[in-house]
């Protein structure tokens, strides 16, 4: 079993006399899966488990002194422990002082048999977080009155749970949900149990605080073709892999932050600028159609990553949609993929300012292609070149080329090659690295694509030859 634990620092000295076979690993001063929990300096979260210990949790009787635990996980350690959950483990758990402010729980892998966690969640008054992992004798009526008798719940998960078949829809769940004042998140991973449609719209359309919305496993066999979304909460939307449907379907300001859409052209470039000029964040296009692309660039929107593969989109001017770049003040990452090479070419010779990463794929040239223009290029910060693969020799050549006169760049990724180094890199090799990172201070990360190369054959010894500056 794991618990976590935000203890006071004399506190840790104590718990470890207490149970000095236990070994604890702290993990930060905020749960860095809940960011709604927010602690003080003096806080610490520590993670200890029991797996291998010879506690057991009946023993486990924390002082009053402890502050609280705050997140439970619960699930058998190995194979061979009964997945059956324990009455008296909960009953240990709720008797304890030490639990009463738990922020968290996770039940995994369990079976549920006659047990129900009602009882036991009530106990938990400042219970924010609930996590159900393939639980099986767990029915989704139980399941939906254990979220209404959690009233400040923030996040909600369900993972193959019900771990069953069934031809119940998970709607009556969305339906006490849309109306929660406190959910933050909610998530449902299954493939045992699908949603409609038309639930999850209505969810959608009703909920006024849920920010992060996740629904797999959409029912298809009742469709609705055309519907309208008015939400102004949610952020971020994943709906089966295929959020595109309802990202078109808004007709007021969105929230979102992030959207790909597989078709761009003339209307979705209106519905872009219509509702989601507030606060999009990264935009994905696959499949551009024309230039109104460079329209959408040249607007400003507030989304400071974009990420297309035009696929060499005929109705495209290729021209046009770089220059489009020097009227964008905000964009500062560009990702790339499938694109002509003279378009990167021309895209390197705008300097553009505010761009500070870029990355792009193309697999007709070299990176000796590009290598002249990159070594030019004096407002790049982050670089990731993925290009026709050639020998590590002739890619590492370019790498020192680029790192030699790009003195603003951080990182830099590379393509993979057609042949790998025997034993690493020569003596020759580490000698001409080490003197390009000795003139480029700034220089903190660089990486070769692994795919053809096995990254045990090249081994740079980091803290001798580059100071603790790069990450090979």
């Amino acid at each position: 079993m794991l618990f976590r634990i935000r203890l006071y620092k004399d506190n840790i000295t104590n718990y470890n006399s207490k149970f000095n076979n236990i070994q604890f690993q702290r993990i930060g001063d905020s749960i860095e899966d809940d960011p709604t929990v927010q602690y003080n300096d003096y806080d610490f979260n520590w993670r200890f488990s029991l797996e291998h210990s010879t506690e057991t949790v009946d023993k486990l009787e924390l002082p009053d002194s402890f502050i609280t635990v705050d997140r439970l996980l619960i699930r058998p350690t190995e194979e061979t422990d009964s997945r059956k959950m324990s009455s008296e483990l909960l009953n240990t758990v709720v008797k304890s002082k030490a639990y009463k402010r738990i922020g968290g729980l996770e039940f995994s892998s369990l079976e549920m048999g006659s047990i129900t966690l009602s009882p036991f969640i009530k106990e938990f008054r400042y219970l924010k977080s609930l996590q159900l992992n393939s639980l099986t004798g767990i029915s989704l009526e139980s399941i939906c009155q254990l979220v209404s008798e959690i009233p400040l719940l923030v996040s909600l998960l369900l993972q193959s749970t019900p771990c069953t078949y069934s031809e119940t829809k998970f709607d009556s769940l969305l339906d006490l949900v849309k109306t929660s004042t406190s959910l933050l998140s909610f998530s449902i991973f299954s493939y045992f149990m699908s949603t409609s449609k038309h639930a999850l719209i209505d969810l959608i359309n009703t909920t006024q605080t849920i920010q992060n919305l996740c629904i797999c496993n959409i029912d298809k066999t009742i469709d609705i073709m055309s519907f309208e979304i008015i939400n102004q909460s949610i952020k971020h939307l994943y709906v089966d892999n295929n959020a595109e449907e309802f990202i078109k379907s808004w007709v007021v300001p969105s929230s979102i932050t992030s959207i790909q859409l597989n078709e761009f052209s003339a209307i979705e470039c209106e519905l872009v600028k219509l509702y989601y000029n507030k606060s999009l964040e990264t935009i994905r296009l696959v499949g551009i159609k024309d230039n109104s692309v460079c329209d959408l660039i040249k607007s400003n929107l507030p989304f400071t990553s974009f990420n297309c593969s035009p696929e060499y989109s005929a109705l495209l001017n290729w021209s046009d949609f770089a220059n489009s770049f020097k009227s964008n003040n905000v964009i500062k990452e560009c990702y790339f993929e499938s694109v002509k090479e003279e378009f990167i070419l021309d895209f390197l010779r705008l300097q553009l300012p505010n761009i500070q990463f870029l990355s792009f794929t193309t697999t007709n040239e070299t990176c000796k292609y590009f290598e002249k223009d990159l070594t030019l290029n004096t407002t790049l910060t982050g670089l990731s070149i993925d290009t026709k693969h050639v020998t590590f020799e002739e890619t590492f050549e370019c790498t020192i080329e680029i790192i030699n006169h790009c003195k603003q760049l951080v990182d830099l990724s590379m393509p993979a090659s057609t042949t790998k180094p025997d034993s690493g890199l020569t003596d020759n090799q580490k000698e001409q690295l080490t003197k390009s990172l000795s003139t480029n201070r700034n220089f903190m990360d660089l990486n070769f694509s692994k795919d053809n190369i096995d990254p045990d054959q090249v081994e740079i010894d980091i803290d001798t030859l580059l100071g603790n500056r790069a990450l090979f």
